[in-house]
Formats: C-alpha cells, sequence, structure tokens
C-alpha cells in the first residue's frame, strides 16, 4: 500500500512542475526586454542592474495585473448603424448578450508591490 502511495505522490509532483514553470511566465511580461529596466534580475539574474538602485514602497516596483477569460467584445456590440454600443443599450438583446457568456467566468488578478529594496555593487 506505501508503494502505490508513493508512485501516486510521484506522478502528481511529476504532473505539477509543468504547471509552476508557467506561472512564472506571468511576471514582467513587456518590461523583461528593457535594456535599462532595474528589476530585471527577478526573471533573470544574468541581468544584473547596471547601476545601485533603492526602492521605497509604491514608488518603487508596482505591477497590477489582470487576466479573464471574457474580452472586450463580449460587452461591445454594433448597433446597425455602424456605431458601437454596450450591452446596456435597449437594442441589444439581453438573451444574446447572457448567451455571449460563458458558464463559468473567470477574473484572475495580481498585485506585486516591493516594501523596500536595494541593489549595489561592492568588493570591486
Amino acid at each position: 500500500m506505501k508503494r502505490k502511495y508513493k508512485i501516486a505522490v510521484s506522478l502528481l509532483w511529476a504532473a505539477s512542475l509543468p504547471t509552476l514553470s508557467a506561472v512564472a511566465q506571468t511576471d514582467l511580461r513587456s518590461a523583461y526586454f528593457l535594456e535599462g529596466y532595474t528589476y530585471r534580475h527577478q526573471m533573470n539574474p544574468a541581468f544584473a542592474s547596471e547601476r545601485g538602485y533603492i526602492g521605497m514602497p509604491i514608488l518603487g516596483n508596482f505591477n497590477l495585473g489582470l487576466q479573464s477569460n471574457i474580452g472586450v467584445s463580449d460587452f461591445i456590440y454594433k448597433k446597425a448603424d455602424g456605431g458601437l454600443t454596450t450591452f446596456m443599450n435597449e437594442s441589444v438583446d439581453a438573451h444574446d448578450f447572457l448567451n455571449d457568456l460563458k458558464n463559468r467566468n473567470r477574473i484572475n488578478a495580481d498585485i506585486d508591490a516591493t516594501l523596500l529594496s536595494a541593489g549595489f555593487f561592492a568588493f570591486g
């Protein structure tokens, strides 16, 4: 029985490894490619900052991310005259709007705030 339990735990652990690496890809998507970005080393330690820095609360590194399976096209509709309107307009049928939404809508919000950080060069 213990052997089956160990095998099951090992398989579950091995199956979870790809998901852990995918989570690391979501932070700092665009800032990572900027040459002078101070916090570039958070994604790749080989990219150390070119100069020293001190980060203070909110003034330093602050990231806000929002992900969802709902898009703008679910809330904005084309009118007959070619203009755009929201789902709250009387020309948009409520049944059409509700059918466009999925049964399980997800919204994921991430906030990353560095409270205090410092980077400096020492020892030559």
